[in-house]
């Protein structure tokens, strides 16, 4: 009499395996849902931090002109209250600055400009970002 051979895989192996796999792509889908909330949080952040960098470039431009009421004009331009920014991403980004020092138009002087960039999303923390630095303003020409 022959003996029989059992070769492959039996029903509860193949079952056990299928339920093993099942667990570790739960698992892999929790960290792969986790890994998108973090790289569109990012994203906001730094498109804030872009924004806030924009509004520096235009106080920095507006003080090297010849203007002579350019220090006013850069406080106008760096404390306006701008319209709200999307992301792209259905995030809302506002953009504030405040200035401080004294804008001598018969000196030159340095100001410290603030920029900010809030936002009123629920789940991000405000402000998004925020950069604080010295602009040097020529005297207006006499």
């Amino acid at each position: 009499m022959e003996q029989q051979r059992d070769e492959g895989f039996g029903l509860t192996e193949v079952m056990v395996a299928m339920i093993v796999l099942a667990l570790v792509m739960v698992a892999m889908l929790s960290i792969v849902v986790q890994g998108l909330a973090s790289t569109a949080r990012n994203a906001t952040y730094a498109t804030a931090s872009e924004l806030v960098q924009q509004r520096l470039e235009q106080a920095r431009e507006i003080s090297i002109g010849t203007d002579t009421s350019r220090c006013a004009d850069m406080l106008a331009s760096v404390a306006a209250v701008g319209p709200a920014v999307d992301d792209g991403r259905g995030v809302m980004i506002t953009v504030a600055g405040t200035m401080t020092g004294t804008c001598d138009t018969t000196v030159d002087s340095i100001v410290a400009v603030t920029v900010t960039a809030t936002t009123t999303t629920p789940g991000l923390v405000s402000p998004l970002a925020e950069t604080t630095t010295n602009i040097y303003v020529k005297a207006s020409p006499s």
